[in-house]
């Protein structure tokens, strides 16, 4: 977990709704095994411990987590500089108090004009906003378009 005021942190969310705590980012490369090019990378949130999931509620140990927008940033990865594209939490209905269940975020930099091809991989970041600390899970299902 990174704090808001890590200056080694990308840009953090400033909104006391969705990030009383700080945020979560976590970090996953993609790979392209289709078999032709993705035009649409997107993540749909299956399941997650955040506002009213069974089992939480203050004192129950488990974490409140937000799904969060996230931008672009560059990380040193064996020395070399590497992009790590942000994900975008999707909307409608807008979310202000970020994404839970069943929400979904894209890839913004993969499109019908700039698509993944097969073989090629894309860094990706998830953040997500922590409104309460504690154990957590995070169960996210990959869908790619060609």
């Amino acid at each position: 977990r990174l704090q808001c005021n890590d200056p080694n942190a990308p840009p953090c969310p400033v909104d006391p709704a969705t990030s009383q705590f700080g945020y979560l980012s976590i970090r996953r490369k993609f790979t392209n095994k289709t078999g032709s090019s993705v035009t649409r990378l997107r993540f749909h949130i299956a399941d997650i411990t955040t506002l009213g999931s069974p089992g939480g509620g203050v004192g129950s140990g488990q974490a409140d987590l937000r799904a969060l927008t996230s931008s672009q940033i560059t990380v040193l990865v064996n020395g070399t500089p590497t992009t790590v594209e942000g994900t975008t939490l999707e909307q409608p209905p807008t979310q202000t108090l970020g994404g839970g269940l069943n929400s979904s975020m894209s890839v913004g930099t993969i499109t019908f004009a700039t698509p993944l091809p097969n073989g090629q991989s894309v860094n990706v970041q998830f953040m997500f906003g922590v409104q309460q600390g504690g154990r957590f899970r995070v169960f996210v299902n990959v869908e790619a378009l060609p």
